[in-house]
């Protein structure tokens, strides 16, 4: 149900004139009397991709390519090697995602119709007291409804994709005997530490002092004094109180420099003086226990889930791979160039432009209101026929080539 909330948020910040009206009541603007009267024009809705002749809209990826940005750069800008890493993933998620919307058509998969009916009422009820709302919901209402209708197609064929059987004991065995070190306890050390407290901004003078106190403190354990008492009277860590005992420290745990000694320590060898964030430290390697490999009888369960997991991946995989083979895609904007597309919406003629310019400026005040991007089964904006506009010329003036036969990848420029 959250999927379909954030469906909600999307088709309004979409819906012609409905974004202007929010933004209108935002700032506290009313609208003329007569302005609900107006039709707004149509906007030009260019079309990024088709595949197998179903359009994808240049402001579906959009749209996802800020709501992933937002979450994964918390809203600043990435490097742009990563952003056109994010552009390529948008586009495959895109591609993907309508190849397996068709591919549950083929296989008969029908949609729940009274959930989504049930979901459209709540929508309908919810926004009811909006201003605007009885001007829109005619148009907005039919678009929810087909976009609840793909996301369920969508779950539906991703879990009957991933409908893989559970494997065999023999698989999992087989599993763990080809990859032992994912069922290998590491290493393990146990160490005791003295701490002498110094603070981060003292003088140079204020830790040359510790490390003084510190090598006293290990003269006198090196002469007899037992380390647990020289931490209990002097350390300032955590472990003071049991005798400065950190307990068992898994190998790879600790910091490269302190790790390297520990590879060579025999038990009860210390360190020199340590700086640590906290002042100036001794360690002591007091035992050490061997990796292990578990028995096979400890791990079944856990190797099994490995092994469905991977099946489970690897099926989808091969399952995307044979529908993008056979599908005939179409990019018709470029992936990685932004300014391409406003050069490519430029081309789309003075009306249009005036039409699509106020949208596009809406589009920017709403796109903060779009809900994060998690996975592939975010809903998208459906297409309407009678809306899309874009043509073939405009498309390779940005730099797109349209294709008319063949298969085409979205994993390349154009």
């Amino acid at each position: 149900m959250n999927l379909m909330k954030c469906a909600i948020c999307c088709l309004v910040a979409a819906l012609p004139g409905w974004g202007l009206m929010q933004a209108a009541r935002a700032e506290e603007t009313p609208a003329p009397a007569s302005a609900a009267t107006v039709p707004a024009p149509a906007p030009v809705e260019l079309v990024f991709a088709r595949v197998n002749g179903k359009p994808i809209l240049a402001q579906e990826f959009k749209a996802r390519y800020n709501a992933i940005i937002r979450q994964r750069f918390y809203h600043g800008a990435p490097p742009e090697n990563q952003a056109e890493a994010v552009r390529q993933e948008v586009a495959d998620l895109l591609v993907e995602r309508e190849l397996l919307i068709e591919e549950a058509g083929k296989r008969g998969i029908q949609p729940d119709m009274a959930k989504i009916e049930q979901a459209v009422a709540n929508a309908d009820k919810r926004y009811a007291e909006e201003s605007g709302w009885q001007q829109q919901r005619e148009t907005f209402l039919p678009r929810l409804k087909e976009q609840y209708t793909r996301q369920d197609l969508f779950d539906q064929i991703e879990k009957a994709v991933r409908d893989v059987p559970p494997p065999s004991t023999s698989d999992a065995r087989t599993f763990y005997e080809q990859k032992p070190d994912l069922f290998t306890e590491p290493e393990k050390l146990y160490m005791s530490i003295i701490v002498l407290s110094v603070d981060p901004s003292s003088p140079k003078e204020e830790w040359n002092k510790a490390r003084e106190e510190m090598q006293k403190i290990i003269q006198r354990i090196k002469e007899g004094a037992s380390f647990a008492d020289m931490a209990r009277q002097h350390s300032k860590d955590k472990s003071a109180s049991n005798g400065g005992n950190m307990g068992y420290v898994h190998s790879g745990m600790l910091a490269e420099h302190l790790q390297a000694k520990m590879d060579k320590f025999q038990n009860g060898e210390m360190t020199d003086p340590v700086t640590v964030l906290e002042g100036v430290a001794i360690y002591r390697l007091d035992d050490r226990v061997p990796s292990k490999l578990m028995e096979f009888a400890e791990v079944e369960q856990r190797a099994k889930d490995l092994v469905h997991r991977e099946k489970v991946e690897q099926t989808r995989k091969d399952t995307v791979s044979r529908l993008r083979a056979d599908a005939k895609i179409e990019i018709l904007l470029p992936i990685g160039s932004g300014e391409s597309a406003k050069q490519s919406e430029a081309t789309q003629g003075e009306g249009a432009s005036q039409a699509g310019g106020a949208a596009r400026k809406e589009e920017a005040k709403q796109g903060d209101s779009a809900a994060p991007v998690e996975d592939a089964k975010q809903p998208a904006v459906p297409a309407q026929a009678d809306t899309v506009k874009q043509d073939a010329g405009a498309a390779q003036q940005a730099g797109g080539k349209k294709k008319t036969g063949g298969k085409k990848k979205p994993g390349k420029k154009p």
